[in-house]
């Protein structure tokens, strides 16, 4: 098993950017967006990959792991400061859709979440591979 931690920069998209900058300065930035998108996408679907977790700035913990539910690849499990379970998401790969799925979330929801996490902040990731 392998233990490491890997820091994204923030892209510093801030909350109205898409509200004040130019189609060319946006087109940019959705490019970038993509690329980080990829490189979760990348870390979280190698082969050899396990968990990958990071913490809050308020010392909650964000977990992803494989989930042992069928039709559903990931969970995202929610831990509170104390280190209490609060709640979980699941996203799934198969052919089903969220509007047959209760409580489920696609491939493209999994990698929006950790892009948005860089938007204006750095994001440190422990990734835990076989």
């Amino acid at each position: 098993m392998k233990d490491y931690y890997i820091n994204f920069t923030p892209l510093n998209i801030a909350p109205d950017y898409f509200f004040t900058a130019s189609d060319e300065e946006i087109e940019q930035t959705e490019k970038r967006e993509e690329e980080r998108a990829r490189e979760f996408e990348r870390l979280f679907f190698a082969p050899d990959f396990l968990a990958a977790e990071y913490i809050t700035a308020s010392g909650a913990r964000r977990i992803l792991h494989h989930s042992t539910r069928a039709g559903v690849l990931f969970q995202l499990s929610y831990l509170n400061a104390e280190g209490l379970p609060t709640m979980h998401e699941n996203y799934f790969t198969t052919d089903e859709t969220p509007e047959t799925v209760t409580n489920k979330r696609a491939k493209i929801e999994l990698l929006k979440h950790y892009t948005a996490r860089t938007y204006r902040e750095p994001l440190t990731l422990r990734i835990i591979t076989a």
